[in-house]
């Protein structure tokens, strides 16, 4: 009962912090958001209540384990990975599962000004150092905050993803936040699950295409475009911006297209859409299993 009660006074704490002042960073300039507190992002270790999500209809998203690809991973951080559960679910489900389980990262979803779109910022964020000698600076902000890093990019190996498995210090966008403002390296920004610009795919949302998933691992994006391009062009990157699928169609200003991604890890992936050479669509998703 004592361990519930402090649970509860965390989760209190949790979703109340940082409410104030809601951003993050994007190529040096601040983004303004409000809180959306109607789902949650958690990450936990209870194999029982992800059994007990998993049975739930209003569970939003629900996985196991998480993996990098094209990753150089630090020492002992993948089966770290593996221990820990991550789930979206509804306010109203939060609050229940909160009175029997131990949840030790939460956060709240977020919107901007103005969009009616909202969405999940993960247990992820990513950090640019400025150069290869301001690794020991990393490992000591990472020590001081307790948030673990799992490595860096093959391609761009300035960039590091960090991940937090509590909340005691804050969310993935406070910390972003926090590295950033240090001034020790060149950029900082967390995790958006939704379709926000981020330094890793900078997009210019394009409300004439749609995307759903079908399942956990199948896309559906469809678009009518008012005018005809020569050529319309649909990637799917990893989140370390590597491409894992892609096809081309030519004079058309509509499609509809079925994009299966059960070959590829759990994770989280970008899809973009280009029309002669411009993007006019990304959006991050979450691959399940």
């Amino acid at each position: 009962m004592k361990k519930l009660l402090v649970s509860m006074v965390c989760l209190i704490a949790i979703v109340t912090a940082y409410a104030q002042d809601s951003y993050y960073w994007y190529k040096g300039e601040k983004i303004q958001l409000k809180e959306v507190k109607t789902e949650y992002f958690i990450c936990y270790t209870d194999k029982n209540l992800f059994d007990y999500l998993k049975k739930s209809d209003d569970v939003i998203q629900n996985t196991s384990g998480m993996s990098f690809p094209n990753m150089n991973l630090q020492a002992g951080v993948e089966s770290k990975l593996q221990e820990y559960f991550y789930s979206i679910v509804p306010a109203t489900k939060l609050d229940e599962i909160s009175q029997n389980y131990e949840i030790p990262y939460i956060t709240k979803n977020y919107k901007l000004d103005g969009s009616e779109e909202d969405f999940c910022v993960s247990n992820i964020f990513y950090v640019k150092l400025k150069s290869e000698d301001d690794f020991s600076v990393l490992q000591n902000m990472a020590e001081q905050y307790d948030v673990t890093i799992v490595g860096n990019n093959e391609f761009n190996p300035l960039w590091y993803s960090l991940i937090c498995f509590n909340t005691k210090n804050g969310d993935a966008l406070h910390l972003a936040n926090l590295f950033f403002e240090s001034g020790a390296f060149a950029a900082s920004e967390p995790d958006l699950m939704g379709g926000l610009p981020t330094a890793v795919i900078s997009v210019e949302q394009e409300k004439e295409v749609s995307l759903r998933m079908t399942n956990n691992s199948s896309l559906n994006l469809q678009a009518n475009l008012s005018n005809l391009h020569s050529v319309i062009s649909i990637n799917v990157y990893n989140i370390q911006g590597v491409q894992v699928k892609g096809m081309t169609l030519c004079n058309t200003n509509s499609f509809n297209e079925e994009i299966e991604l059960c070959g590829e890890p759990i994770g989280l992936y970008v899809v973009v859409v280009q029309a002669d050479g411009k993007i006019i669509f990304s959006k991050k998703v979450l691959i399940c299993k």
